[in-house]
């Protein structure tokens, strides 16, 4: 009942505003004073209240209340949410301290602020974006679907198999589908320290230039009040975990929800899961093509592909090693993939202005558990094959070799011809886990 309730509450609040909004603009500025007044000292982070007061203090010659009642807001959003006042808020402070008492435009002209539509917040698009055919086709066939409750779909792979690229291209192919908007939220689930719901819902509410209250609880259900009857994509970029996804989900038919995360999110009820795994060989080539020349890879094409498998087919690494082919005109696709070939160097090869390959497998090599990690360490040490699971049952915790599947660093590889399952560790996170640490 407590969200139910807090969606009801928000939604209050809402017509509250709109219709102060309206006796301000049939001009009964000192009429609604002081009801204004006693709504803000209970709600002093609603900034469209505080706004509304402001007005209807000046407008009754009261412009020193007014200043006080923006610094009130103002302390207590610092206080409570860590952020300044929005640009309306403070666009009218600044305007009344320059003695420009405003006048409050015609109802036709004022949007509510809780409503900022359309909005854009995506990254660019990928401009060599390569390969992924399927994947985008069957995303956009998820996302579009017409009737139903919010589809909600999760991209899992290893770290570099470029899900946010994916999400990126497919959410840009979507804009006239959800035209009131594209939302996108870094969740740094891969971070040491992942954002919390509370400060992700903070985010997305001042983007929409809606008041942030005070509970999680009372923000997500503003968040939804605020969606609600929308057409809007949510991008949520590299989740940890589904705690923070829940809290950021629409409530209405019409939006749709597309998730990254490294580790398969298993506990997000009614959710799409999607894996995203290494390029084909053919997607592969066709990326280096587009950054290093196709002419290049039309020369060497075994040098090429060689190039390719020793990168693991990791969208990540295919493009860091095209850009430094591309780099050095002179260096052969051959030459290259010969430095490759020495795995103690290989990682180092793959990198470009300080950011590589490395980066990224060690990121995901700390958050796992230590067991995990020796588990790794374990299966790397039995060579680039795939592994029967009676080779390491013995020595290597269930429990470990769960967290490694959830992870996308160790790949099921289906059943050999006894039955017995087999896996693989993904060629770089083997390379990692060999190095001396």
């Amino acid at each position: 009942m407590e969200p139910e309730i807090s969606h009801l509450e928000s939604t209050r609040l809402l017509l509250v505003e709109d219709r102060f909004e309206a006796e301000l603009n049939a001009g009964r500025h000192v009429e609604v004073v002081a009801e204004l007044e006693a709504l803000v000292a209970e709600r002093p982070t609603r900034e469209r209240l505080c706004r509304q007061l402001m007005l209807a203090l000046c407008a009754a010659g009261r412009q020193a209340d007014a200043l006080a009642a923006y610094r009130t807001t103002r302390d207590r959003l610092v206080e409570a949410v860590g952020v300044e006042p929005g640009p309306a808020l403070r666009r009218l402070h600044r305007e009344i301290l320059r003695g420009d008492v405003p006048e409050p435009p015609p109802a036709e002209a004022t949007p509510p602020e809780s409503a900022a539509f359309p909005i854009c917040q995506l990254p660019p698009d990928t401009a060599d974006f390569s390969g992924r055919r399927a994947e985008v086709a069957r995303l956009v066939a998820e996302l579009s679907a017409p009737d139903g409750p919010v589809p909600v779909v999760v991209l899992t792979g290893q770290p570099g198999a470029g899900k946010t690229a994916l999400a990126v291209r497919v959410a840009h192919l979507l804009r006239a589908r959800f035209p009131d908007g594209q939302l996108f939220l870094d969740l740094k689930g891969s971070a040491d320290t992942p954002r919390e719901p509370g400060d992700l819902l903070a985010g997305l509410l001042r983007a929409l230039q809606a008041d942030v209250p005070e509970d999680v609880a009372e923000r997500a259900a503003a968040l939804r009040a605020v969606l609600a009857d929308r057409r809007v994509l949510v991008v949520l970029d590299d989740a940890a975990h589904a705690g923070q996804v829940r809290a950021l989900l629409p409530g209405t038919a019409g939006c749709a929800v597309l998730v990254t995360a490294r580790k398969r999110v298993d506990d997000l009820a009614g959710a799409t899961p999607v894996p995203v795994g290494p390029f084909t060989p053919e997607d592969a080539r066709e990326l280096l093509a587009a950054v290093a020349g196709p002419e290049r890879v039309a020369a060497e094409r075994d040098a090429a592909d060689e190039v390719a498998r020793l990168c693991g087919h990791l969208p990540l690494a295919v493009r860091i090693a095209a850009t430094r082919l591309a780099a050095r005109a002179h260096l052969g696709v051959g030459a290259f993939a010969e430095r490759l070939a020495d795995e103690r160097g290989r990682l180092d090869e793959l990198c470009v202005d300080g950011r590589g390959v490395r980066t990224e497998l060690a990121r995901a090599h700390r958050r796992l558990c230590p067991q995990a990690r020796r588990a790794a360490e374990r299966l790397a040490a039995l060579g680039p094959r795939d592994v029967r699971e009676r080779e390491f049952g013995a020595v290597v915790a269930d429990a470990a070799v769960e967290e490694l599947v959830r992870s996308g660093l160790l790949l099921p590889r289906g059943l050999d011809a006894a039955g017995e399952p087999l896996y693989r560790l993904p060629e770089l996170f083997r390379v990692y886990a060999l190095e001396p640490r």
